[in-house]
């Protein structure tokens, strides 16, 4: 792995999608984990003082987790938005999980047709990645 992607005072932030995220997500955090990587997994289930531990301006960068693991839901938030603007520079890039879900499901293509405003908000690129993408979808 290149850890030159994981370096110290960048971030990054791993988008899954709702359906998938409560059995990938932690399973992405522990892989992270066993690598070595600060992550945090903030999903749905997640309680409130994760986070508010999470969004505190008091925690030192230092601390902060590397890879931010979220749903749709969560990254749209106004809490999770005016968070990742304070730090935006030290954003590395946002990836983008089971993006066939966008195809799929309803309610996270809401989410997932944002990808134009994640554009908007932050300056790096955007990663999208699916095994199971239909070439007709991906000719869209």
């Amino acid at each position: 792995m290149d850890r030159g992607l994981f370096k110290r005072k960048s971030i990054r932030i791993f988008l899954e999608d709702t359906v998938h995220t409560v059995a990938l997500g932690w399973y992405h955090l522990k892989a992270y984990e066993d690598l070595g990587l600060s992550a945090t997994y903030l999903g749905d289930e997640s309680t409130k003082e994760k986070f508010e531990d999470f969004l505190s301006e008091s925690l030192p960068v230092k601390n902060r987790p590397r890879v931010i693991i979220l749903t749709p839901e969560k990254l749209f938030g106004n809490l999770i938005q005016n968070a990742l603007s304070s730090f935006s520079s030290q954003l590395k890039f946002i990836t983008i999980d089971e993006v066939h879900s966008v195809f799929e499901w309803i309610h996270t293509k809401n989410y997932f047709n944002s990808i134009k405003r994640l554009k908007s908000m932050f300056e790096c690129p955007i990663l999208t990645f699916s095994a199971t993408l239909k070439p007709k979808d991906l000719a869209r």
